[in-house]
């Protein structure tokens, strides 16, 4: 059993969507794109261009790559808005000859908007486009089943608390102690600047109020283990605080937001970091953005995260995860490899313990002010984590 649960490049090399095994069903010039779905297309002196549609909400981000598949095609795009307004132009990718890239482009309102391909000049042949969520680069794509594209090495580990599996094309993580925070890693392990991750978080009815999950950038640069933190509560709350060696720093404390949706047992969960800015989605939709002016932690390793805060009578938290996609600008992926020695079951442990048997937990949970009501709250630990 592995200690390490970092999302990562398993090959540190610039991927362009045309090595993708995904479905990549054919759509006609004009139809409307979806994200990570192929088209193919054909450009010469009969038609020197070709446009299609696609539809985004409001400050959702997004990249394009198109790639030539024939002949001496040059490429290049241009992104507008449904009143023609131009949005971005693509630049040349270098390292594939011909390929052009609109990289990290925001929708600035919901609707429609027209992705035009042309080729340069009098080139001449066929080309691949697809859609990205967030940046230009293909990380990963994870079904949690052995398929996509890099998928992960997971843990399926357990604590007396805690437990984590692989199951029916799913990542399970139930929690049932009280007060708690885990960070699941996978094995492979990657330093990131700048990313976006999305993930299909399906929650069971009938589990206790408040517990959150989400995504979490782990800085173990200097040894110690400081996290960014970006929960989701399962009654409607946005937090986004650092945890670290001097405690907690927030950034973005217990904000309530009308598009959360708590009764909705499949959502999903996005963030975006770039330039030390976060910027969540739920469900596609912006319910939160902030700064860390003061960068207060370092880019670190990517990390799937559950919390309880109150959950007195020990019933298991449960989250399942799937559809985990994460993307990376293109030729801005920092690779860092692991010096940690492997350790066995017995001695994974948690920070608190590492003497405990498990996941990788910070024992008590931070985020003990959580706003819960006078008839609800219950005498929470007061001690510090570290």
């Amino acid at each position: 059993m592995k200690n390490r649960w970092t999302w990562s490049l398993t090959l540190i090399v610039v991927v362009l969507l045309s090595s993708l095994s995904l479905p990549t069903p054919t759509r006609a010039a004009g139809d409307k794109l979806e994200l990570l779905s192929e088209v193919d297309g054909t450009l010469s002196d009969q038609a020197s261009e070709q446009s299609y549609s696609v539809n985004f909400l409001a400050g959702q981000v997004f990249s394009v790559q198109v790639w030539p598949k024939s002949g001496d095609l040059q490429l290049e795009m241009e992104v507008v808005d449904a009143a023609g307004v131009a949005l971005a132009q693509s630049v040349p990718v270098d390292v594939v000859p011909g390929a052009a890239l609109l990289e990290a482009v925001e929708a600035p309102e919901d609707g429609s908007y027209s992705i035009t391909v042309r080729r340069v000049g009098a080139t001449a042949g066929d080309f691949g486009l697809m859609v990205v969520p967030g940046f230009g680069n293909v990380s990963t794509v994870d079904y949690f089943d052995g398929t996509g594209y890099n998928p992960l090495t997971w843990c399926e580990c357990k604590t007396s608390d805690f437990t984590a599996t692989l199951a029916d094309g799913e990542y399970m993580m139930e929690l049932t102690d009280v007060d708690r925070h885990y960070s699941m890693r996978p094995e492979e392990v990657i330093i990131r600047d700048e990313v976006y991750v999305e993930a299909t978080f399906r929650l069971e009815e009938n589990r206790p109020r408040y517990y959150g999950f989400g995504f979490n950038m782990v800085d173990k640069a200097d040894g110690s283990f400081n996290l960014y933190v970006v929960s989701i509560t399962r009654d409607g709350l946005l937090d986004i605080y650092a945890l670290t060696d001097n405690g907690i720093v927030e950034l973005l404390p217990w904000q309530a937001n009308p598009l959360i949706d708590n009764t909705d047992s499949t959502v999903q969960l996005a963030v975006l970091f770039q330039d030390y800015t976060f910027t969540v989605y739920f469900n596609g939709q912006v319910i939160g953005q902030v700064e860390d002016p003061d960068h207060v932690l370092a880019p670190g390793e990517l990390a799937i995260s559950m919390e309880t805060v109150n959950n007195p009578d020990h019933v298991p938290a449960r989250i399942y995860v799937d559809n985990l996609i994460i993307t990376e600008p293109l030729g801005n992926v920092a690779a860092a490899e692991s010096t940690d020695a492997p350790v066995d079951a017995d001695t994974i442990g948690s920070i608190l313990d590492q003497s405990r048997s498990g996941a990788e937990g910070i024992g008590l949970n931070p985020k003990l002010d959580y706003p819960v009501s006078e008839a609800e709250s219950r005498a929470l630990p007061i001690n510090a984590i570290r």
